[in-house]
């Protein structure tokens, strides 16, 4: 087993023994990794020194008491300071960084942030969550409308990969840019009949309404799984 296998294997038993905890055990656990965060950031980010000031007003161990007092962290914030939100040294753990562009709330004018093996394990384990808890098959096809940065995701074809679940069976995932023409989604959706869709909201209920050669309406994906970036 690869050292992220292992990590990825501890994350997600971790996230299971956590699931059905009790509020009171639930919220004691959820504050220990918050003080850990949040005197982390208050050390190593000049931004967050003076973001999270309230929490450190009587000493060096964060008062989650005050969290309200802290300001709610938008979107002018990340672009005006990103600099200063940025760590100036991260601890060994993390490990490899990488830098993603975010496609931002609207699919267009995203920006470019900073991602770390355990935040890349973490949200596969979530996911693998969600897939548990309603009963996906990762050996079935998977197709996603989304906005994609690469300019290889086109109509008529898009793009073929061979897994969508990870860690998972090999499945078919098939995906098409977003910026293209509800019938074409439609048609492209048709020719590969996945079972499952990843799209945002305004996407999927465009589908059922948008009128096909002879007037008939159709979406035929079995199943609409929603993502909004919010």
């Amino acid at each position: 087993m690869s050292e992220g296998d292992d990590v990825y294997s501890r994350f997600a038993e971790n996230l299971a023994r956590t699931e059905r905890m009790s509020r009171s055990a639930l919220n004691a656990y959820r504050s220990a990794l918050l003080r850990r965060i949040v005197s982390f950031a208050h050390a190593s980010a000049p931004f967050y020194r003076d973001r999270l000031a309230p929490l450190f007003r009587n000493g060096d161990t964060p008062d989650l008491q005050r969290w309200r007092e802290v300001p709610i962290l938008r979107r002018t914030d990340i672009e005006r300071d990103i600099d200063r939100i940025n760590p100036a040294a991260l601890p060994p753990d993390i490990g490899e960084v990488t830098i993603r562009r975010s496609s931002g709330t609207t699919g267009a004018s995203g920006m470019t942030f900073r991602i770390c093996a355990p935040v890349r394990i973490a949200d596969a384990c979530m996911m693998q969550r969600l897939y548990r808890w309603w009963g996906y098959d990762d050996a079935a096809p998977m197709a996603s409308i989304r906005h994609y940065t690469m300019n290889d995701r086109n109509f008529p074809n898009g793009k073929v990969e061979m897994q969508w679940s990870y860690p998972g069976r090999p499945a078919p995932h098939y995906s098409l840019d977003l910026h293209t023409s509800a019938a074409n989604m439609i048609a492209w959706l048709l020719r590969h009949r996945p079972r499952y869709l990843l799209t945002f909201p305004s996407v999927a209920r465009s589908l059922p309404v948008t009128p096909m050669p002879g007037g008939s309406r159709n979406s035929d994906s079995k199943e609409l799984s929603r993502s909004a970036r919010l």
